[in-house]
């Protein structure tokens, strides 16, 4: 019965992947397009659809696991009956952690992926995991205003290798990759796209420097979140990119946040420290947690 059970799961795996990722890959290149995916268990049970060329995927299948230090950030920081926001799901690691915890609860989770074959490779770990009632998973883009715009990303394509979480929103001199694509995407921002929503408990982002265009377009979206916390990447040449970095402190303190170092050198015996404007300059990159203090 248990062998049955398997092989069932298998082939609804394969099923899956198949059905919805392949009528994006040139199939005549690759025959054994199944075995150019693989489902992994993480460390925190949940199965994740990962691509076996991609930098993050191959992370995810040596040690079970993404970013341990964010992890453990949202662990501790979400709660059941959280509404969450993320933005750049990538291949959906966050995206089904977080929606298990809160199928333990009320909670529900908006999530955005710009990149269309990605987007679908996070639609199937979410079904694998039973999750796809408490996700509302968009593609789409997210910025400070609605309409289009140009996006550049890293195609699925089994003889390259690639980090496909690197996609991000098309500027001049594309940080020197010159290995990605650019199509046009739609895009939204938050203030418009979850008009409708009283408040957000956690938003969590990770959209190569752009971040600081998405908080633009969530003014109101933030105001009126009084408890809300902040799991972003923090990388200042890439947020350069799109804004002043000092403006965007000074903006983020203004709503009365204060930065504390998940994974970077401002660590005190692993413990997150809380982050001076000057020293948000000098990291080259980490990830922050932002919260009010009450």
């Amino acid at each position: 019965m248990r062998k049955r059970q398997l092989l069932i799961s298998t082939l609804f795996v394969v099923a899956a992947i198949l059905a919805i990722v392949a009528t994006k890959v040139d199939i005549k290149r690759k025959k054994n397009i199944d075995s150019y995916y693989k489902v992994v268990n993480t460390c925190l049970n949940t199965q994740l659809v990962t691509v076996n060329n991609d930098l993050v995927s191959q992370r995810i299948q040596k040690e079970g696991m993404w970013e341990f230090e964010v992890t453990k950030c949202i662990l501790e920081n979400i709660k059941p009956s959280d509404v969450v926001v993320e933005i750049g799901a990538n291949i959906g690691y966050y995206t089904t952690i977080i929606a298990d915890i809160l199928k333990r609860g009320s909670g529900k989770l908006i999530a955005y992926e710009a990149n269309e074959e990605v987007y679908r490779l996070a639609q199937v770990s979410l079904l694998l995991n039973n999750s796809e009632s408490k996700v509302q998973l968009k593609n789409l883009a997210v910025s400070d205003k609605e309409g289009e715009i140009e996006f550049s990303y890293y195609a699925i394509n089994p003889k390259v290798e690639m980090n496909l979480g690197a996609a991000h929103l098309t500027i001049q001199d594309d940080f020197g990759q010159k290995t990605l694509k650019q199509r046009m995407v739609k895009c939204v921002s938050l203030d418009e796209d979850l008009a409708d929503i009283p408040s957000i408990d956690v938003l969590r982002m990770d959209i190569e420097g752009s971040e600081a265009l998405a908080l633009k377009g969530a003014k109101k979206l933030i105001e009126r979140s009084p408890n809300l916390k902040i799991i972003m990447e923090w990388f200042p040449s890439a947020i350069s990119h799109y804004c002043d970095v000092d403006m965007l402190i000074k903006e983020l303190r203004g709503y009365g946040f204060d930065f504390y170092d998940i994974e970077g050198e401002f660590l005190d015996n692993g413990e997150m420290q809380k982050l001076s404007d000057d020293q948000l300059k000098k990291i080259g990159l980490t990830n922050v947690l932002l919260k009010r203090e009450k």
